[in-house]
This record gives C-alpha cells, sequence and structure tokens, in this order.
C-alpha cells in the first residue's frame, strides 16, 4: 500500500497543470502546500482556501515568513486576507517597506479590491507606509495604471513625522546612512532598511534596550521616549544615531529598499 509521503513525493514530481487538485483530500494538500515546489503549493492552497475546516489560513501565515518565492508568498497573502483580515493587515505593515515588488503588487491589488478596509485609523497608517514605498519603486515594478489607481483611491495630505538615522563612519572616511527610524501617526516606530539589511542591523543594536536616563531603559515599543533617547543613547565614533528631524512621511520612507 504507497502511504501519503510516497503519494506527495509522486505528485511533487508532475507540473501543477497535471494535477487534479478538487480530487485530493485536504491532508494531501496541506502536504503539498507546505512542500518545495513553489507553483504545486500555490495550487494546493487555492484548493484548500476553497474548503471548511482546512488549515489553509495556518498553511498561508506560516509560508509569508518560510518561502522565498515571491508568487507563493502573495498567493499566501491574499488567503489569509480572506481568511483573517486583521492578520493579513498586521503582515502587510510590517512587510510594506520592504518586500519582493510582486508582493506589494498584491498588497496594493488586496488594498484597491477592499478600499474601505483601510479609509479608517488605524489602517490609513498602512497607506501612508504603502503610499511612500510606491513613491521609492521603479517605474517597471510597479505598473503605472495600478499606480494610478491607487493614488486616485488613497490620495491624502502629506503628514509629518519625526525620524531618526542610523549612520556609520565608513573605512574611506565618507558616512553611509543605514536605517531609519520613524515615528508614525499611531505612536509606533516603523524601521526603514536605507543599505541592504540596514533596518535587522539598527534592530540588532537596540534589541536589548537603550537608555532614556540613568535610572530608565527603553525599547522600540515605547515609541517617542525610544525615538527621542536614540541620539543620546548611539553616539559612538563608528556607528552612531542622528539628531531627531521632522521630515513627511514619504520623505522619512523613501529610502526604502525596492528589491
Amino acid at each position: 500500500m504507497v502511504d501519503n509521503a510516497e503519494k506527495l513525493a509522486a505528485l511533487s514530481l508532475l507540473g501543477s497543470d497535471e494535477i487534479d487538485f478538487s480530487t485530493l483530500d485536504n491532508e494531501m494538500l496541506s502536504g503539498l502546500a507546505r512542500g518545495q515546489e513553489p507553483y504545486i503549493a500555490t495550487s494546493a492552497l487555492f484548493e484548500l482556501a476553497q474548503r471548511p475546516n482546512s488549515k489553509s489560513q495556518e498553511i498561508a501565515t506560516a509560508l509569508l515568513t518560510a518561502t522565498d518565492d515571491e508568487y507563493l508568498r502573495a498567493a499566501a497573502l491574499r488567503v489569509l486576507f480572506e481568511k483573517d483580515r486583521g492578520s493579513a493587515i498586521d503582515h502587510m505593515g510590517n512587510m510594506a517597506t520592504n518586500c519582493d515588488p510582486y508582493v506589494f503588487g498584491e498588497m496594493l491589488d488586496l488594498m484597491i479590491e477592499n478600499q474601505s478596509e483601510f479609509d479608517r485609523s488605524p489602517r490609513s497608517d498602512l497607506v501612508q507606509l504603502v503610499t511612500a514605498r510606491l513613491r521609492s519603486l521603479a517605474k517597471e515594478a510597479v505598473d503605472n495604471g495600478r499606480r494610478a489607481l491607487f493614488a486616485e483611491m488613497f490620495s491624502r495630505p502629506s503628514e509629518r513625522v519625526r525620524a531618526v538615522d542610523i549612520e556609520q563612519l565608513r573605512s574611506d572616511g565618507s558616512v553611509s546612512k543605514l536605517a531609519r527610524f520613524v515615528l508614525v501617526s499611531d505612536g509606533g516606530v516603523q524601521t526603514v532598511p536605507l543599505v541592504p539589511h540596514g533596518d535587522q542591523f539598527a534592530l540588532d543594536l537596540v534589541q536589548d534596550g537603550i537608555r532614556a536616563s540613568r535610572d530608565r531603559l527603553v525599547t522600540i515599543k515605547d515609541g517617542r521616549e525610544f525615538l527621542e533617547a536614540l541620539p543620546r543613547a548611539l553616539s559612538g565614533s563608528r556607528i552612531w544615531a542622528s539628531d531627531v528631524k521632522e521630515m513627511s512621511l514619504e520623505d522619512a520612507l523613501a529610502g526604502a529598499l525596492s528589491t
């Protein structure tokens, strides 16, 4: 008797157009959705999402961080949005400034298709993050029609925000901006990469907290207090935090990487 592992292995050798996903049970579909072949995984995930009491939401959530395939991540985001909009929107906020352009395009489509979900605070903050990222992306990364439609539906007055840059003295004597901490309207702090992986480097610098005063330690979750403490707390000769500056949200996020 052929067990499920052997069946999964056999199916994984086929093309996605050679498999009738509608005939497979939920267990088999779950295995394929978690598999290594992204086209098969995408089709299996969409089939699972149509079935009640399946694990599509759980699998979609895991795939958003577990897979490097942009098409599968985009599919996972759409499935999660259908199953749990609040969770999907939280993920969109975390990914908005640095996700792959294809995934970002799927994010735009979801927002355009569901405008009313994003017109109210705090979800309107996501609109500002996405608008700023859209401006920073090369024209070829997002088609003009999608850009124009998003701008028409979500046009907002420019918001002023406070920001601090993490800077580094390079070996040639020049100064490089690595990342930016931005205080957004809900009181949270958004980390923006200005060089590849700069955001993670900056987060590592402050992961154990920074000194706001001699007897008070603050973390990024402390919002404004954290931002204002950065220039004093990070003041090394090779890596330091800039003074707090005010700028438009669009300009604050304009350095976000487009890839």
